[in-house]
């Protein structure tokens, strides 16, 4: 459920999402990279570890400009912050 959310907010977003999580006793892991279209570019599983990935920013702005779903955000009730904004 976790790896399609975040897969979800990156493709929503047209940005790469860098989602960690801990491992280990009570924590589940799986910590995760995901680029602007949707694919796993690195992830841990339930393991403790570090990933590198390279991240191509021209892909972001190719993105964006192929799917502007930013476009569609609705500004009357989303602050420029992200913050809600309050209804009258």
């Amino acid at each position: 459920m976790r790896s399609s959310q975040i897969k979800a907010r990156a493709l929503e977003n047209g940005c790469y999402v860098i989602a960690p999580n801990p491992a280990g006793n009570t924590y589940t892991g799986h910590s995760m990279a995901v680029d602007p279209l949707g694919p796993t570019l690195a992830g841990l599983g339930d393991k403790e570890g570090l990933a590198i990935v390279d991240l191509d920013l021209s892909l972001v702005a190719e993105v964006r400009e192929k799917l502007p779903l930013l476009n569609n955000r609705r500004a009357d009730i989303c602050a420029d912050n992200g913050l809600p904004v309050k209804l009258r």
